[in-house]
């Protein structure tokens, strides 16, 4: 079985204002805490983000990699943003959208981003 954390989310109450803050330190203690629990994935949730996202989604790959090692699961309907995350992230294996011209798109771009996998 395959655990993902899905706490970090932009709906969440202690989590999506530290998103809109750029507050790192409530975020990298939910990544912490996820993966002691033992999940194999930490789920980033940036919803569409159409203002920011191609700023947003960075900043929050960097900032849960600096507390931890897991894979990623970028998670968001923005094209910018997923592309933005697949940039700088140095772990990802899953990625997650809404619709399959999203799923097509995003899936070329972690085959431009990270041909390894």
């Amino acid at each position: 079985m395959i655990l993902i954390g899905e706490n970090i989310n932009i709906m969440s109450q202690t989590i999506g204002p530290a998103l809109k803050e750029r507050n790192p330190k409530p975020i990298q203690e939910l990544a912490k805490a996820e993966a002691e629990a033992g999940v194999d994935y930490l789920d980033l949730n940036i919803g569409p983000s159409r203002k920011a996202g191609g700023e947003l989604m960075p900043w929050v790959v960097n900032t849960v990699q600096e507390a931890t090692a897991k894979s990623l699961s970028l998670d968001t309907t923005n094209q910018v943003a997923m592309e933005a995350g697949l940039k700088v992230a140095k772990s990802i294996h899953l990625h997650l959208t809404s619709s399959t011209q999203q799923l097509v798109i995003s899936s070329l771009l972690l085959a431009i981003f990270h041909p390894e996998i």
